[in-house]
């Protein structure tokens, strides 16, 4: 299966992890802009020989342009996806650090802490064009 991931440096233990499967080849990695530590990522990718791009908001669809892949993977990509990225490949799936739908957005774990939520997850859910919808 071939693998286009949009991820946060916060989260390259995920990256890191899929290159462990069999039969998954991660055909790009992109990271947002904004991402302070996006030089790690970007290091760690040229050690395994990923291609790396880093993205400007909406600017996803001109670097996906001309790349096959079978899914679109996002885990800590603070970006909302436009609906042609989304249907960019056959299937397109989010990994939530939260249980949905308490909390959405990039700072969930922060919010579900400071509330003190006795029981803590993951979501992962197909992509939609809301945010943390799907």
């Amino acid at each position: 299966m071939k693998i286009a991931c949009l991820t946060h440096s916060s989260r390259m233990l995920g990256l890191a992890e899929l290159i462990n499967c069999p039969d998954i080849s991660i055909v790009f990695c992109l990271v947002a802009e904004n991402d302070p530590d996006s030089q790690v990522v970007k290091s760690w990718c040229a050690q395994q020989r990923i291609p790396f791009f880093i993205s400007p908001k909406r600017g996803e669809l001109p670097l996906l342009k001309g790349v096959t892949y079978d899914l679109l993977l996002t885990f800590g990509y603070p970006y909302l996806l436009s609906p042609e990225v989304i249907n960019s490949a056959s299937y397109s799936i989010n990994c939530h650090p939260t249980l949905l739908p308490e909390y959405r957005g990039i700072s969930a774990v922060n919010y579900a802490l400071r509330f003190g939520e006795p029981e803590q997850g993951v979501t992962v859910h197909f992509l939609d064009a809301g945010i943390d919808t799907g």
